[in-house]
């Protein structure tokens, strides 16, 4: 009424309307919570379990098992609803990948507790192979809303809490060990290929919660050791030392620990990269990490040489290794490295999680620019964000020894020059195909030269003519070895050895390539392939 830029009567009006009732607040029903139980068999989980079905806490607490045999509790607390048992059953999702599915009936079950609106809280025991992201996913995965009522799981139930109990009696064997779990463990599949070290780590890295158990039967040192690998592998994660798996419920009961995105990248070895590590370049209890660094490829050959020697060689001065890795032959795409015990894998990441410079901008981290990732490039444009970045974590690991082997794997600096036109045509020596990619050996038929000048169009944009000679130059080399091998393929012998001799001249000095490469066989006998190839050796050196 008092607002002059309102009519008068329309001020009348709205004062003289009653208002319609407020709306009722829909009272939203809170998610049940759920903590997921991990660990190998004999480590204590079931103990733990018992524990918790019969202690006196005052929760009612539902527990989803995968054999209600093993954990042999009172038929009374079976029949008063506190106990579920899923069978194993897997279901492929959508997306056709075999590494998504899911247990169905876990879902199914733990979504039917949500809606009986009875329990205050969900304990899921995963099997003692299974990892605990695996279970985690459940709640997040598009569900057929026909089919369970709801979209995901995560709309009636949460995630509280991820609880790896550790056995520390046996931890060291586990840790160290090469063998698959279908060598040690039941009613594994054969094409599970899985490590028993691998599995460990991967228990231990995501967890939010980790009992040490079996405090009582081991030394003090032995347990302050075990503490100091798993707070170098999960430096997040809430550690207790148990006996019988003894650890007040509100441990593991309502904690709020767990944070999807912050649980997807809580390995420590991430951390160490991050931040500089837990305890850089000191020794805790005899464990310690270093983090390896460098700006330059991976010579394929030479580094699958050294991964061989690792396995080979391996000790216990290694516990861990991961990181991003950068193979020359494979330019755009970024490797991940992880060694559990002697045990090595390497697995190409998406485009979308892997170097940024070969990310589309718009998926970019938030305030960053591609001039910022060319910043990191030192003067060379196909650097960018690319980079070695691993960290090893074991018993006093043997930094100087580990850093001068992998340096003696970078490209050198002549090879590095020749830039990825170049490198393409590496041997890889057996470096396995990534999984994640369809990657195979490059060829000389795969040149990415269509890069290649883009990258010298661009360095003469910026004046940098030295360096677009050397790019164009090293180009100029890889299309005249291209011409002999069509030479050759012609029945023209003598055609293909002056595009070789150009090849050398102009630089060319892949003395791999040319002893292995079987399209020069043709011409392997012929005094002027020899004399080329000695040159080509001479360059090299």
């Amino acid at each position: 009424r008092n607002n002059p830029s309102l009519p008068a009567c329309f001020a009348q009006f709205a004062m003289s309307c009653p208002l319609p009732p407020a709306k009722r607040q829909k009272k939203s029903t809170p998610k049940l919570p759920v903590t997921v139980l991990s660990g190998f068999l004999g480590s204590g989980k079931t103990t733990l379990l018992k524990k918790i079905l019969t202690e006196a806490h005052g929760k009612k607490i539902a527990v989803v098992v995968n054999d209600m045999a093993e954990i042999n509790i009172d038929a009374n607390l079976v029949q008063k609803g506190h106990f579920k048992q899923v069978e194993e059953k897997l279901v492929e999702m959508t997306n056709g990948c075999i590494c998504c599915t899911l247990r169905e009936d876990l879902i199914k079950e733990v979504a039917d507790l949500a809606k009986q609106q009875q329990f205050d809280h969900v304990v899921i025991e995963s099997t003692g192979i299974s990892e605990p992201m695996q279970v985690a996913e459940a709640f997040s995965v598009d569900l057929e809303e026909d089919k369970y009522g709801l979209s995901r799981l995560s709309d009636v139930a949460e995630l509280d809490t991820l609880v790896t109990v550790v056995d520390t009696q046996n931890f060291n064997n586990f840790i160290k060990s090469k063998d698959d779990l279908s060598t040690v463990f039941k009613d594994v599949p054969k094409e599970d290929e899985r490590s028993i070290s691998h599995l460990l780590v991967d228990q231990i890295e995501c967890a939010n919660v980790i009992l040490l158990n079996k405090k009582d039967q081991v030394s003090k040192e032995k347990m302050a050791e075990v503490e100091s690998i798993v707070k170098h592998l999960n430096s997040d994660a809430k550690l207790y030392q148990t006996t019988y798996s003894v650890v007040p419920i509100e441990k593991i009961i309502g904690t709020g620990l767990y944070d999807e995105e912050k649980t997807a990248s809580m390995e420590g070895w991430m951390k160490d990269i991050e931040e500089g590590g837990l305890v850089p370049e000191t020794e805790e209890y005899g464990i310690s990490s270093f983090i390896y660094r460098q700006k330059r490829p991976f010579h394929p050959k030479r580094f699958y040489e050294w991964t061989k020697k690792f396995t080979a060689e391996w000790t216990p001065k290694v516990l861990r290794s991961k990181g991003f890795i950068w193979v020359a032959t494979r330019h755009n795409i970024m490797g991940e490295w992880s060694t559990a015990g002697p045990v090595v894998t390497m697995e190409a990441l998406t485009v979308e999680a892997g170097w940024l410079v070969c990310c589309p901008q718009q998926e970019y981290p938030t305030e960053t620019s591609e001039a910022e990732i060319q910043a990191q490039s030192d003067g060379h444009p196909w650097i960018a964000d690319r980079r070695q970045e691993i960290v090893f974590i074991g018993q006093s690991p043997d930094k100087e020894k580990i850093t001068a082997e992998l340096n003696k794997c970078l490209l050198t600096e002549k090879e590095f020059k020749a830039g990825p036109g170049i490198w393409s045509q590496y041997e890889e020596g057996g470096l396995p195909i990534w999984e994640g990619t369809d990657h195979h050996d490059h060829d000389h038929g795969d040149q990415d030269g269509g890069a290649v000048l883009e990258t010298a169009i661009d360095l003469l944009s910026k004046k940098k003519a030295s360096q677009a000679r050397e790019v164009l130059t090293a180009l100029q080399a890889t299309v005249e070895y291209n011409l002999a091998c069509c030479d050759l393929q012609e029945g023209q012998n003598d055609g293909a050895i002056k595009h070789l001799q150009q090849a050398v001249a102009l630089g060319f000095d892949d003395v791999d390539h040319l002893q292995d490469d079987k399209d020069l066989d043709p011409i392997r006998k012929d005094a002027r392939f020899k004399a080329l190839l000695k040159k080509a050796k001479q360059q090299n050196k």
